[in-house]
């Protein structure tokens, strides 16, 4: 499964990408904005996100300009380390794997929302 793992913070980013390689994933690991908007505009979409929510708050407006919740419509994406008000993804429908992963949760836990 090819991943794309979004998140500014170093340390938490590359704990999550030893965690899918474990699981024999293809795993990309980006931390800022322009790197996650190209990537979602290529041509060959991921399999899955996976997004710390203040890193999408960070960027949620160049990110709503480009119309990335649409190019993410058909695929799962799991937003983690939400705050208690999360309000999801701009011009998105939810997906039927989508996930939300509250703060309180480990890195573990969340890599195993892929199982």
């Amino acid at each position: 499964m090819r991943i794309v793992v979004m998140d500014e913070s170093r340390e938490r980013s590359t704990r999550l990408v030893e965690l899918f390689k474990k699981g024999r994933h293809e795993v990309e690991c980006l931390r800022l904005s322009n790197e996650f908007i190209n990537r979602m505009m290529a041509k060959s979409p991921p399999d899955r996100v996976f997004v710390e929510a203040d890193t999408w708050k960070h960027g949620k407006s160049i990110y709503n300009y480009f119309g990335i919740g649409r190019k993410l419509e058909s695929i799962p994406v799991t937003v983690y380390n939400i705050p208690e008000i999360f309000a999801g993804i701009a011009d998105r429908p939810k997906h039927n794997a989508d996930a939300l992963i509250p703060r309180t949760a480990t890195l573990e836990q969340v890599a195993e929302t892929i199982a």
